[in-house]
């Protein structure tokens, strides 16, 4: 159970979870988000992607949107979008601790999130760029989730139409060969 009785995972995912189709720009999101959270956790408190110092690229900070999602009126996760152009770039998923389904992600708030901005994605022959550091799932966990989504490694000499080869580099240098995944449905 997480927090009481109508708190179980089960009940958040099939029953109170609400994920709007309304993509947010990051000030909206944030407002929203830092609203609630000032006053009832503020270790929740987040920042904009463009201010946080671990990111070593600007991909996916200059102007990334995001779908919310609620535990009733309560902000409990998000999941992010860049559009540059000619491909998209993840801007991140992020759910509140006592919101996560204990031992993966494989049918919880984040996956409804990642499915939903890869809904964004399907149709409109753009590939989507995503670099992973999560720290709180076991090793190879979070391959796994974007690898079932159709994310494969970014191959230098093989990116899909759209895809710069020069930003890709960055991001490889950055992050890692490993830590760089493309979807594409080409």
């Amino acid at each position: 159970m997480i927090g009481g009785d109508n708190m179980s995972w089960w009940n958040i995912v099939k029953n109170q979870l609400k994920i709007p189709d309304k993509l947010y720009p990051e000030e909206e999101m944030l407002k929203i988000w830092n609203n609630y959270w000032k006053n009832n956790d503020k270790s929740q408190i987040r920042i904009a992607r463009r201010d946080k110092t671990y990111f070593y690229t600007k991909l996916s900070t200059i102007n990334p949107k995001f779908f919310m999602a609620f535990y009733g009126e309560i902000p409990i996760g998000y999941a992010g979008i860049e559009d540059n152009g000619s491909f998209f770039a993840s801007a991140g998923v992020y759910v509140v601790p006592k919101y996560r389904r204990a031992g993966g992600i494989t049918s919880g708030v984040s996956s409804k999130l990642m499915e939903k901005r890869l809904n964004v994605v399907e149709g409109t022959g753009k590939a989507m760029s995503v670099f992973f550091n999560n720290t709180n799932l076991p090793e190879g966990a979070w391959y796994a989730a974007w690898k079932k989504r159709g994310f494969k490694k970014v191959d230098l000499e093989n990116l899909p139409k759209g895809v710069p080869k020069k930003t890709m580099e960055k991001e490889v240098e950055a992050y890692g060969k490993d830590n760089v995944l493309i979807y594409s449905e080409e």
